[in-house]
């Protein structure tokens, strides 16, 4: 969460917040890596897309960015909070399916078992289909779902394929 919040406050947006994207190192911390196709966001101004295309990862793409809106912090969060589940639960928070189908089949992410009601309520809020219903920012979301000093284990996680971009025009 630190490095995402901390490059939030210098207005630059990951865009691609993924398990493929975190780096796990020897001492045991997280690192956020693959700022390729982050964007800058000058004072909060709508992005300027140096194509016609946005690339993504539709399993942690947030509506928005798969309605070919520019990304914010905001979608930043809801990959973050998708990354948090995944690693946490062991499969996709929407299955096979992206936001978007699910917010169109009217689907809810599964709870989580042995989650407190304070991390699930927290957890749900970052993963709200629309940005008006997430966390205002990543530090909001760290300080409602709590830290944990100790790994958890997942019983025989799902098999995790490479997340692959996708290009939309």
């Amino acid at each position: 969460c630190d490095a995402l919040a901390y490059s939030h406050e210098q207005n630059v947006v990951h865009a691609d917040v993924k398990p493929g994207n975190v780096f796990l190192t020897k001492p045991g911390e997280l690192k956020l890596i693959d700022f390729g196709i982050a964007h800058y966001d000058e004072a909060g101004t709508e992005l300027q897309a140096n194509d016609k295309s946005i690339a993504l990862t539709p399993a942690y793409a947030s509506c928005e960015c798969l309605e070919k809106m520019k990304p914010t912090a905001q979608d930043d969060l809801f990959s973050l909070a998708c990354l948090v589940y995944r690693l946490l639960s062991g499969r996709r928070v929407f299955g096979a399916g992206t936001a978007l189908q699910a917010e169109q089949k009217g689907a809810a992410p599964v709870r989580i078992g042995g989650m407190s009601d304070k991390r699930w309520d927290a957890l749900l809020k970052a993963l709200s289909f629309r940005r008006e219903g997430r966390q205002a920012d990543v530090a909001a979301f760290a300080e409602e779902f709590g830290q944990r000093n100790e790994p958890r284990i997942v019983d025989e996680p799902e098999e995790i394929e490479d997340d692959v971009h996708t290009e939309t025009a």
